[in-house]
């Protein structure tokens, strides 16, 4: 593809471009460094205006192709704290947008999320809570972690991570943290 390959936007294009921007602009309203939109939003509190009577389209992302940047299979983000800013747009991937949410929210370590999935998993788990508790009483006992695993069938690892509370945490327990 060559410079002269690609189309120059007509007069029309333009002209409603410009219009739909203008639009935009009206429901913004500038707050410290940021772009605050003020308009409506999605589900997620995302941007959203109607493009033509269309759908509903993000403002982030029409605002960044306005600009040149090719949106195939990324979002459109705000490089901000701020959830309404639209001045601080920056495209990113799907994997790039969970890695930087998950390093600002700390939800991969949250007990919420660790509760919600050792919950899932332990209903098909050949331990329960209560034999994890009589586990860990005989161990204090003096039983090794390989009569464990014979006693109530389980490899050894698996009953020296419970007994060392690496796993089957009691996620009721505020003090569940300070358990290895």
């Amino acid at each position: 593809m060559t410079l002269d390959d690609i189309k120059a936007p007509t007069t029309a294009q333009l002209i409603r471009d410009t219009l739909f921007l203008m639009d935009i602009h009206d429901k913004t309203e500038v707050v410290d460094s940021h772009l605050v939109w003020t308009g409506p939003v999605d589900n997620y509190d995302a941007p959203v205006v109607r493009r033509g009577g269309r759908r509903l389209l993000s403002v982030r992302r029409v605002i960044l192709e306005l600009n040149g940047h090719n949106m195939d299979g990324m979002l459109a983000t705000s490089s901000c704290k701020c959830p309404l800013c639209i001045a601080h747009l920056q495209p990113m991937t799907r994997s790039a947008l969970q890695k930087r949410t998950a390093k600002t929210t700390n939800w991969a370590r949250s007990p919420a999320r660790c509760a919600a999935l050792s919950a899932k998993r332990r209903k098909t788990a050949t331990l329960t809570i209560g034999l994890v508790r009589e586990m860990r009483e005989e161990a204090s006992n003096g039983m090794t972690t390989r009569q464990a695993g014979i006693k109530y069938g389980v490899s050894q690892g698996t009953a020296a991570d419970a007994i060392a509370f690496r796993t089957w945490k009691d996620y009721s327990n505020p003090f569940v943290g300070l358990m290895g």
